[in-house]
């Protein structure tokens, strides 16, 4: 009993908590970033922050632990007049993956969304990560007309499922009876896209989606899924609401 006691005492030693935090931000040539702040990782305290990168639209957000080494970083491009934000690579040492930190990145973005007064968020994610971005709020945006030919081909040869397989027949008879791939096909395709993704595994090297997908997080997107994130950002101690 005792051994068991320490063993349980030497572990919760490691599990570091922390009170709520409120948000800061620091202004730079127009465009609000997060002041750094500790917040709360699976098992410990890590701390967050965002600044301006060289160049006139590059910017990071990035996590460091408590020895200032960077453990996980988001790379995005912000363009304030079109109020958009382009995700570029997100990454996580792979010592400290499944802790928490990529959530967390997530999360700093859409805090950056809100006090910027972004309109969207356009990412390209790998077939990998796909279901993580999904998770957060993240559609996919399939535009280009010879991707979502190629897309629609595939659901429909390789008769993935009845349903995906038939949909996307109907699709491309649209597209070839009407002579033109309008908003309407696009909107449609990704809506197929979309409940795919829900019902479906994706790994790397997905003949459906080859090497990504573009995804898009929009302002009314992030209202929709509020709740959500407000209990996440209380689960990291941010003491934030959308």
């Amino acid at each position: 009993m005792g051994a068991y006691m320490f063993k349980i005492n030497v572990l919760n030693l490691f599990k570091q908590k922390i009170n709520p935090v409120s948000v800061e931000m620091f202004e730079h040539n127009g465009r609000k970033y997060i002041k750094r702040m500790p917040v709360q990782a699976k098992n410990d305290i890590v701390y967050l922050e965002s600044k301006p990168l060289n160049g006139s639209t590059k910017a990071e957000t990035a996590l460091y632990d408590s020895f200032n080494k960077k453990i996980a970083y988001n790379n995005y491009d912000v363009y304030n007049l079109l109020g958009e934000i382009y995700g570029t690579y997100m990454h996580s040492l792979p010592n400290r993956r499944h802790q928490g930190l990529g959530e967390i990145l997530r999360l700093a973005s859409i805090i950056e969304m809100k006090e910027n007064d972004s309109y969207k968020m356009n990412i390209f994610s790998l077939p990998e990560a796909i279901k993580f971005h999904h998770k957060y709020g993240f559609r996919p945006n399939v535009e280009k007309d010879s991707d979502i030919i190629e897309i629609l081909k595939m659901l429909e040869s390789q008769n993935y499922e009845d349903s995906f397989s038939t949909q996307a027949k109907d699709l491309l008879d649209d597209i070839y009876n009407n002579g033109c791939l309008d908003a309407s096909i696009r909107h449609k395709l990704n809506g197929i896209l979309d409940n795919y993704i829900k019902s479906h595994r994706i790994i790397a090297g997905s003949k459906l989606f080859g090497e990504g997908v573009d995804m898009v997080l929009t302002k009314n997107d992030v209202q929709s899924n509020a709740n959500f994130y407000n209990k996440l950002f209380a689960k990291h101690k941010i003491d934030y609401k959308v």
